[in-house]
C-alpha cells in the first residue's frame, strides 16, 4: 500500500500514519510459561516480561504471489508459513485473502493472518483468521468460517495437573439482520 502526502504534515502525524499502514496483517505472539497469545494488529512496543518471548509477526506478509498476467495484475497463489513452539504446543502462521483475483470480489482487500494451532501432529483449532469479519459477505468465510474461526485475540492456556487445556477466542464481526415488515409482526 502507498500512502501520499500531500502539503506538509507535522513529523508525528506522519509517523503515526506509516505505523498504522505497517501493522495491517501482523500478530503479536507472546508465549510464556503457561500460556500462549496471540494479538491481531497489536504491535506496540510493550515490553516482554523476563518470562515470555514476544515477537511481532506480518502474517499477511506470507502470502505468495504468481508473475504478472498480460493486464499487469498478479495473482495470489497461497502461502508459506512459520512455525513457532509454545509449551506444548506449536503455531502455524499463514497469510489468508478473500480472492486470489486482484480484479474479483474483494481481491483488493487485505490480506490478513491465518493461524492454526497444533499439539504434534494434530490440530485442535484453526484455521483461525485474525482480525473482524462480517458474517453477511461469503467471500470473507473462504478460508475460515466468519464468525465462528475469526479472532481478534486467541489465548491457549496449558494444561495443567487441575485443569484442562483452554482454547479462548475474543470476536470482533458485524452482523446484519431483515427488519420484518409491519405485517409479518405479531401483536401480543
Amino acid at each position: 500500500m502507498v500512502v501520499l502526502f500531500l502539503g506538509a504534515m507535522p513529523a508525528h502525524a506522519q509517523q503515526e500514519a506509516e505505523a498504522a499502514q505497517s501493522q495491517i496483517g501482523w500478530v503479536r505472539y507472546q508465549c510464556g510459561p503457561h500460556a500462549v497469545e496471540l494479538f491481531f494488529n497489536k504491535t506496540d512496543s510493550e515490553p516482554a516480561k523476563a518470562w515470555e518471548t514476544v515477537e511481532i509477526i506480518d502474517a499477511a506478509g506470507l502470502v505468495t504471489y504468481g508473475e504478472k498476467d498480460d493486464k499487469g495484475d498478479v495473482r495470489r497463489t497461497g502461502s508459506r508459513e512459520l512455525l513457532r513452539r509454545c509449551g506444548p504446543y506449536t503455531i502455524r502462521f499463514r497469510g489468508g485473502f478473500y480472492n486470489a483475483n486482484p480484479q474479483g470480489e474483494l481481491g483488493a482487500a487485505e490480506d490478513y493472518p491465518l493461524i492454526e494451532i497444533l499439539e504434534g501432529e494434530r490440530s485442535i483449532a484453526g484455521p483461525i483468521a485474525m482480525g473482524s469479519c462480517n458474517a453477511m459477505i461469503g467471500r470473507e468465510s473462504a478460508m475460515a468460517e466468519c464468525p465462528r474461526n475469526w479472532a481478534s485475540r486467541i489465548q491457549v492456556l496449558f494444561p495443567s495437573k487441575s485443569q484442562p487445556a483452554l482454547l479462548s477466542l475474543d470476536h470482533e464481526y458485524q452482523d446484519s439482520r431483515s427488519i420484518p415488515e409491519k405485517s409479518d409482526l405479531i401483536d401480543k
